[in-house]
């Protein structure tokens, strides 16, 4: 099986339909998903889900999310834990 890591924040609607993707991704393909940002949101996210198998999803915790209205550069330099690293 592959792995993929998924930046579960990056987006206008994340992380609701970001997780509603990868899940369904993991779902129909051979594939985990390793889903990065605060846990505890993109955790509450996963629960909506019935029947999701957990040995092909897994979270990852990041510290911090980069804006939309940052500077991409500035931002990855200032946030090393942000969740698109």
């Amino acid at each position: 099986m592959i792995w993929i890591a998924v930046d579960a924040m990056g987006g206008d609607t994340a992380p609701g339909l970001v997780v509603d993707g990868a899940l369904a991704a993991a779902r129909h393909l051979d594939l985990g998903v390793a889903l990065v940002g605060p846990a505890s949101r993109i955790g509450a996210q996963v629960e909506r889900h019935a029947g999701v198998d957990p040995s092909r999803v897994r979270l990852v915790e990041a510290g911090s999310v980069v804006d939309m209205s940052e500077s991409p550069s500035i931002a990855l330099r200032r946030k090393p834990d942000a969740s698109i690293r």
